[in-house]
């Protein structure tokens, strides 16, 4: 059996911490998910459904390098925000975690993208990247302000 090197660091995981980590992905991949299901049955102008489009996972690397800063720092305040324990949390586990929530995006981009061309019959990237639409674009509203993860924090606070 061949092992890739998730593999290999999942196996100096704690079950405890293998399980937060199970928890946040299905937790990520969920909410992104909803939030695309969202925008996508609730949203039928073109133009605000591609600006959201475009909003989805703005500035994610620059998020994702400050939280994994913080975590070599031991502040693990990004997730504990959003319910995970301080005690389980590893810069490594923070690593995996994050790289989960970059695949939560990237997969609603993605459903977001499909139904766009299914919709309007084009692709998404060519119809943001037409001069024409360039005014209306800029006019147009986003639905969502931010990515679902990033909103959790405020979600659990009330």
């Amino acid at each position: 059996m061949v092992m890739i090197k998730s593999d290999i660091e999942q196996e100096r995981w704690t079950p405890l911490e293998r399980s937060y980590r199970g928890e946040w992905r299905n937790l990520c991949f969920t909410i992104e998910r909803f939030q695309a299901d969202g925008l996508i049955a609730g949203c039928h102008d073109k133009y605000q459904i591609a600006k959201t489009y475009q909003n989805y996972g703005r500035d994610l690397e620059q998020r994702i390098a400050d939280v994994q800063q913080s975590a070599q720092r031991g502040n693990y305040t990004f997730f504990t925000d959003r319910g995970i324990p301080a005690n389980v949390l590893t810069p490594p586990l923070v690593r995996r975690m994050l790289n989960d929530w970059r695949g939560a995006i990237a997969s609603k981009k993605t459903r977001v993208a499909e139904a766009f061309e299914v919709r309007y019959g084009e692709e998404i990237g060519v119809f943001l990247a037409t001069a024409q639409n360039a005014p209306r674009l800029e006019n147009a509203h986003t639905v969502d302000e931010d990515d679902a993860v990033m909103q959790l924090d405020r979600w659990s606070r009330g």
